[in-house]
């Protein structure tokens, strides 16, 4: 098992203890206590028939060209550590309660303390590190964290670089392998451009 898959398990693990100790599901916490106070109307661990349909098609590129992706599994459970199904302007939502300390105009949503926690770099994570549910891309002199991102197995990207005040969001729906040269090379041009400034 790679560390993703056991972080993953981390996620569903963490995602359960919610529920059984407030009596809810997963969903109906997330709605309650995240999607709802940011005005995060169209995000959902369990999209129904209508949101289905407004999903772009994949495709993968092999021998014959271009080829529909087979993605007819129905999504039967929600997964705490992926499968949230979002527009670009809720994950911007999401990005800019990181960005703003957990905030939401005047109303605090989330501590600044917990905000601050999600991007710390993980004991035992490669590289600049993985905070929770975020990696971290770069950091600044005192050690702290100046770059988050967040990918998604459709090759999403959500990047935010807190000293720039710059958010990048890239939906696409090619499979995460397949994306990630590209996606590494936009954010090494992202990170030279920031340099110039």
């Amino acid at each position: 098992m790679s560390r993703y898959d056991y972080s993953r398990c981390g996620y569903l693990v963490a995602g359960r203890i919610a529920e059984v100790v407030t009596g809810r599901t997963f969903q109906d916490l997330m709605r309650r206590y995240l999607l709802e106070p940011i005005g995060a109307e169209a995000a959902t661990f369990l999209p129904d028939g209508e949101t289905r349909l407004r999903i772009p098609k994949q495709y993968e590129r092999n021998q014959r060209g271009l080829v529909e992706r087979n993605r007819d599994e129905v999504i039967r459970f929600v997964n705490p550590g992926g499968s949230l199904v979002s527009t670009v302007d809720d994950v911007a939502r999401l990005m800019l309660l990181h960005r703003n300390s957990g905030r939401v105009g005047n109303r605090q949503i989330i501590s600044e303390d917990a905000i601050r926690k999600m991007v710390v770099a993980q004991p035992a994570t490669p590289g600049t590190g993985y905070g929770l549910g975020f990696n971290v891309m770069a950091k600044r002199a005192d050690g702290t964290t100046k770059r988050i991102r967040h990918t998604g197995a459709s090759g999403t990207l959500a990047m935010l670089d807190f000293d720039d005040d710059l958010i990048v969001i890239v939906f696409t729906q090619v499979d995460q392998s397949k994306i990630t040269q590209w996606r590494n090379h936009l954010m090494q041009t992202i990170a030279k451009v920031c340099l110039k400034q």
